[in-house]
Formats: C-alpha cells, sequence, structure tokens
C-alpha cells in the first residue's frame, strides 16, 4: 500500500473522489489477498513468507480502513463503501482465531 497524506489532498473534488476510488480499490484487492491468504492458513499450508505477508496485509487493511474513515468524515461526497464493516469484522475474526490457536499451541 502506497502511504496517502489526508492533509496533502487538493482542493478539486474530482481530486479527493478519485483518491477515494483508488483507495476503495486498493482494499478490495488486499482483502481478497488477506482471504486467499487466511484459507491458506486455515488449511494449514501457508508458509513462513506468506504468513509475514498476511500479518502485513492484515495492517495495511486497518490503515487503510482508517484512512478511508477520515476521508469520509471530512466531507467527500459521492463516494460510498458498503464492504468497510464486513471487512473489519473479518479483520476481527481472523485476530481472534490466531490469538486462541496461538494460546492453544502454548498449552
Amino acid at each position: 500500500m502506497a502511504g496517502v497524506n489526508i492533509n496533502g489532498l487538493y482542493g478539486d473534488k474530482g481530486y479527493r473522489i478519485r483518491c477515494m476510488q483508488s483507495l476503495k480499490e486498493q482494499i478490495e484487492r488486499d482483502h481478497a489477498d488477506c482471504i486467499r491468504l487466511w484459507e491458506k492458513m486455515k488449511k494449514g499450508t501457508i508458509c513462513i513468507i506468506e504468513e509475514e505477508e498476511f500479518n502485513k496485509i492484515i495492517c495495511w487493511l486497518r490503515e487503510e480502513i482508517k484512512i478511508l474513515k477520515e476521508l469520509r468524515k471530512r466531507g467527500i461526497e459521492g463516494t460510498t463503501f458498503g464492504d468497510e464493516e464486513e471487512i473489519e469484522n473479518d479483520l476481527k475474526n481472523m485476530n481472534i482465531h490466531i490469538k486462541i490457536n496461538k494460546n492453544n499451541k502454548s498449552q
């Protein structure tokens, strides 16, 4: 994920909407990658490199959603993204599952 500087967005509404649209597309791609790696993790077929990538993507998704919410607060109209809550719930469920598995392995 390339960093998005919220304060650096120009006053042009069209530019801001395009930035937000690009961010939503990035979130969708990262979420798809996250789900793909999550399935591999559940099956036990994930390698260490993919596990590291999975952890990075989770961090990126959290940051991207945070930025998306901040942009929405700043009044960018004409943009909607209904999958935001679903993605946040997926991340929470994955995190809970990972913690449970780590606790079971350590016992």
